[in-house]
């Protein structure tokens, strides 16, 4: 099963677009939605689940970056019992008595490395913008009252010809408080955004695109729980080596014709440094020839031990644009050689 197309988003798609498309596929294939025990109860059962799995996964960070790495999730550890994660749903959705908890704004910042980085991983720097609440208000914004659309409730209730749905009232987005004086000293609640400096370790291996989270370190809520920071690695193309899968890196070597005939040791480019590479006699261009444990190591999120994957050193032929009357003399008794044997 993949994830995004069960959602129908992109692999880039933020958590607050996750969180919609799965609210609204959630929403129009839940079993209650249909008629109690046709087909179309059936299916939607079971579409719903597979909304619910796949949404269990791209919530989680972890489980995103494992997917995003290997193409799945690993079992194990708790899961969600299916529901639970219904009732959490449908009690959102329709109106049953939940506690809503406000959340602080996340915060995502890209931080980009090149292939040493990949490499060697290691502590770096990263820098980002935060609001901090309002002292004088105390992240209120301002004198509250009652949100009057909703009296305070959080809820609308919306009565239709089938049923009636209760959501979320749109005027206050379930705080059920609406401002009557704002505060002269912060804009909603907040003061102007400040620099920040935060280290991260970059693991070794690490994949382009690969996102980290560090619970409550984003924006403060003044009335409920931090928000997150997130961090997105993003690893520069390198213009000598091609990344590949499993660690394995791809370099691209000129040769000549007669190294190639003649077979030849050539010194090759890899992370470290220069190594030799024997090429055999008799070698075509295009040879994919292989150095053990000379690419980079491959992500593991265990903290185990890093394995390294292989480069490819593949050998082209080099044509020169010029030769010295030398070079095609020798060329031409070649040329003559071959023509002769035909």
């Amino acid at each position: 099963m993949n994830p995004y197309e069960v959602l129908g988003v992109s692999r880039n798609a933020s958590s607050e677009d996750i969180k919609k498309a799965y609210k609204e596929l959630a929403k129009k294939h839940h079993p209650d939605m249909h008629k109690q025990g046709s087909d179309e109860q059936k299916e939607a059962t079971e579409t719903f689940k597979k909304v619910n799995s796949a949404y269990e996964i791209l919530e989680d960070t972890r489980k995103r970056a494992e997917y995003d790495r290997f193409g799945a999730v690993r079992s194990g550890g708790a899961r969600k019992p299916y529901t639970s994660t219904v009732d959490d749903f449908f009690s959102s959705m329709f109106g049953r008595d939940q506690p809503r908890q406000s959340r602080g704004n996340h915060i995502l910042v890209e931080h980009e490395i090149d292939l040493m980085g990949v490499l060697n991983g290691g502590e770096v720097e990263i820098k980002y913008q935060k609001r901090s609440l309002c002292k004088t208000c105390n992240g209120t914004g301002g004198d509250q009252v009652h949100c009057e659309h909703c009296e305070g409730s959080g809820r609308k209730v919306i009565h239709g010809q089938a049923m009636t749905v209760q959501t979320v009232c749109p005027a206050c987005e379930g705080t059920g408080k609406s401002i009557k004086t704002h505060c002269g000293d912060c804009s909603g609640g907040f003061t102007e955004p400040e620099e920040q400096t935060s280290s991260f370790k970059v693991p070794k291996g690490v994949e382009n695109g690969m996102r980290f989270a560090f619970r409550g370190q984003g924006e403060s809520c003044a009335d409920g729980i931090a928000g997150d920071l997130y961090v997105v690695v993003k690893v520069k193309q390198n213009e000598l080596f091609e990344r590949l899968q499993n660690g394995n890196i791809l370099c691209k070597m000129p040769i000549s014709y007669t190294q190639l005939v003649l077979g030849d040791e050539v010194d090759a480019p890899t992370l470290t440094g220069m190594v030799k590479l024997k090429i055999p006699a008799g070698t075509q261009s295009g040879t994919k020839l292989r150095l053990k444990d000379q690419g980079l190591p491959v992500f593991n999120n265990n903290g185990g031990i890093y394995k390294n994957g292989d480069e490819f050193v593949q050998v082209d032929l080099f044509v020169p644009k010029e030769i010295n009357e030398e070079q095609k003399e020798i060329l031409e008794k070649l040329a003559a050689i071959e023509k002769a044997g035909e």
